[in-house]
Formats: C-alpha cells, sequence, structure tokens
C-alpha cells in the first residue's frame, strides 16, 4: 500500500460514526407536541421501520392504528410511551 492508500484509509476510519437508532421497530412512540399544529394526529404510534439518516437526523417510518398511512418522522421528534 502506498502512501497516498494509507491516508485514505485512515480518513476513512477517522469519519464520525452515525448515532444509533434510539427506537425499535414495533416500539410504541408519540410525536412530541407542537405549538401551532392544525391537524389533530393521534395519539399514539408504532415503530414500523428504521431509516437512514437525512440531513443528520436519523428518520423512523411510523403508523397509526387510526390512520391507513404510514408518517416519516426524525428521532428528535418522537418519545417513548
Amino acid at each position: 500500500m502506498n502512501d497516498i492508500s494509507q491516508e485514505r484509509a485512515a480518513k476513512r476510519m477517522e469519519r464520525p460514526q452515525p448515532e444509533a437508532h434510539v427506537f425499535k421497530v414495533g416500539q410504541r412512540v408519540r410525536l412530541k407536541s407542537r405549538f401551532g399544529a392544525g391537524v389533530k394526529a393521534p395519539e399514539y404510534y408504532r415503530v414500523t421501520a428504521t431509516m437512514p439518516p437525512v440531513g443528520g437526523e436519523l428518520q423512523y417510518r411510523i403508523r397509526s392504528d387510526e390512520e391507513r398511512h404510514d408518517r416519516v418522522a426524525t428521532q428528535d421528534n418522537l418519545e417513548r410511551v
């Protein structure tokens, strides 16, 4: 391995690792209250999938028993039930 290859390998190892997902698939969560939210959202959700980060924010696919569609929420907008 030459010096350039070794430098590149060292830089790859120095990259900060993304945060780990706090919530697990199947876990019940709720959206943190947002001031001024217009539409009343269901109270509780179940995590249906973990998703890769976008813009440094980890994401989850969540679903309520009251709705027929999934939502996507960032980790900082969710809390444990």
